[in-house]
């Protein structure tokens, strides 16, 4: 039997693997994954409570009654909220349908999801810390100084481009590494073979995520 510990995780991510590959049932996945959603839309909300990404209602005051105002941002405080909960997990979801699709097998799906369960810890702590940056710097969402957020602002004036590459940071080269050293413990295949796999799933979430940020 596993247990899910989250730092041992990706901390020790090869002797963690070890443990899962040999491991027939795994425990204590659901309520980390629940502990780890919840903790990332309380992370959301604060953003919101502290003023982060609320100036378009700055500009309606004065045009617009009070309540009005006041209810569009608790409307916009409980969908960053919603967000927070519900996205890394329908990310979790189906980047493991995508690996296990593309590993035909090799992996089961409950060993795929246990392995981007850590992934999602890796975001909820990027998240903490790029609001605390946030909150001291006053920067905006694509002013990450832990990827090429800043970079993209200065070299393209797209917004799809800019959200892309934001998200290209030191944590998620991090999750890329866990991911991959899991899989390949678990799945026997190559190193590269498998972060190429789990390079390509990554890069069409990010793909797929930009696009639909631009379009909402």
């Amino acid at each position: 039997m596993f247990q899910v510990r989250l730092w041992h995780g990706i901390l020790r991510p090869s002797a963690a693997f070890m443990e899962l590959q040999q491991a027939e049932t795994v425990r204590g996945f659901f309520r980390r994954l629940v502990i780890l959603a919840l903790c990332n839309a309380l992370l959301s909300g604060l953003g919101v409570y502290m003023g982060l990404d609320t100036e378009r209602f700055t500009a309606l005051i004065g045009k617009m009654p009070d309540g009005f105002i006041e209810t569009a941002k608790l409307l916009f405080a409980a969908g960053a909220i919603g967000h927070g909960l519900i996205a890394p997990m329908i990310v979790m979801y189906i980047t493991s349908l995508l690996i296990w699709l593309i590993l035909r097998g090799k992996v089961s799906f409950e060993k795929i999801m246990t392995i981007e369960l850590y992934a999602m810890f890796i975001y909820v702590i990027e998240h903490a810390l790029f609001l605390l940056f946030r909150l001291i710097t006053g920067a905006n969402i694509f002013s990450s100084p832990f990827g090429l957020g800043i970079i993209a602002q200065l070299a393209f004036d797209h917004l799809f481009l800019i959200h892309f590459f934001q998200s290209i940071t030191i944590f998620s080269i991090w999750s890329l590494t866990v991911q991959t050293i899991g899989l390949t413990i678990c799945s026997s295949m190559s190193k590269w073979s498998v972060l190429t796999i789990v390079a390509i799933v990554y890069l069409f979430i990010r793909l797929a995520a930009s696009l639909i940020f631009v379009m909402v």
